[in-house]
């Protein structure tokens, strides 16, 4: 049953990323028998590999689901892949997607740190980047056209942490909230 959710999920988030895609594709006067090419870049290598390849996997997923359903108008998506295992290949990684490969969208990066590099690339080129993983805050409030998220933010967990031990452990543990006391620990990135 959850794994039907997450691939409906999947599906309607690539839905929309790939609607935009299209309007973009057929703006930019590409032939009617192209494939829509997507970008995705996520660290497949390096020490962030192991969630930069489920990342990648969900995208790869979701563009089998999509080309499963019919693509769009009858056109397959294809992925373009990057790997982006460091803040400086995601931004030269970004724009080799955008200016080699002439894409229009990017979905990746899961980290903080390469998405705030990747995105600010795909704006300076009025190029969709779709982030779906990173959570820094900063990622989305710099006023950016073009950059979009799917994910929460960073603010969020914080919160939801300050009310459930509030609300729930400090409760379940019988202590008074005058006697309750936590301890913050965070790494020191934009992530953290």
């Amino acid at each position: 049953m959850r794994r039907t959710k997450m691939k409906n999920y999947l599906y309607k988030t690539f839905v929309t990323v790939v609607s935009l895609a299209l309007a973009l594709f057929f703006v930019s006067g590409a032939s009617a028998q192209d494939a829509i090419k997507i970008g995705a870049m996520y660290p497949l290598s390096g020490p962030m590999a192991l969630l930069g390849n489920h990342g990648m996997n969900g995208v790869e997923l979701a563009t089998e689901i999509f080309n499963e359903r019919g693509g769009v108008g009858g056109k397959k998506i294809e992925l373009v892949k990057a790997d982006a295992p460091t803040a400086e290949a995601a931004g030269s990684g970004a724009e080799r997607l955008i200016n080699v490969e002439k894409l229009n969208v990017i979905f990746g990066t899961y980290s903080s740190s390469l998405s705030y590099v990747a995105s600010s690339v795909a704006e300076k080129y009025k190029k969709i980047y779709w982030e779906t993983g990173a959570i820094a805050d900063t990622i989305t409030q710099r006023g950016f056209k073009y950059v979009f998220r799917n994910c929460t933010q960073a603010s969020n967990f914080g919160e939801a942490a300050a009310d459930f031990s509030v609300e729930k452990v400090a409760k379940e543990l019988g202590i008074p909230l005058k006697d309750f006391r936590v301890c913050i620990m965070y790494e020191d990135s934009l992530y953290g």
